[in-house]
């Protein structure tokens, strides 16, 4: 199982800091934001589901869903990863649950997500 907050030994040159929602400034928006966030920690256990039943169609829908919803709550970057990740797993097939592009997508989309999750504290 991939952990919900990898730990900076685990990710020496990777950018840690709270990853800042570009809709955070707007008031009515933040409580759709921490529900968002909120939903990060359901995301990663069904990631970890999938992973652990070798279920490629159940990681891309998860992955699908944070590729579509990333940049509608200010967070492209989750996008831009969850995409990455969602063609690794079409172009891997059946084993996608152990392609190497595919767990380093995941890897990443953990890092934000925890990053998210601080900026919101922040915000």
């Amino acid at each position: 199982m991939l952990p919900m907050n990898p730990s900076p030994e685990d990710s020496p040159d990777q950018d840690l800091s709270p990853l800042l929602s570009e809709r955070l400034g707007m008031e009515s928006f933040k409580p759709l934001l921490a529900s968002y966030v909120g939903s990060f920690i359901e995301q990663a256990e069904k990631i970890d589901l999938a992973l652990e039943q070798a279920n490629p169609i159940d990681l891309r829908t998860v992955v699908h869903q944070l590729k579509g919803t990333g940049g509608g709550y200010g967070y492209p970057e989750l996008t831009r990863v969850a995409a990455i990740c969602e063609q690794a797993l079409v172009e891997a097939g059946p084993e996608g649950t152990r392609d190497k592009t595919v767990l380093a997508a995941l890897h990443e989309l953990r890092i934000l997500m925890r990053r998210a999750r601080a900026g919101l504290d922040q915000g």
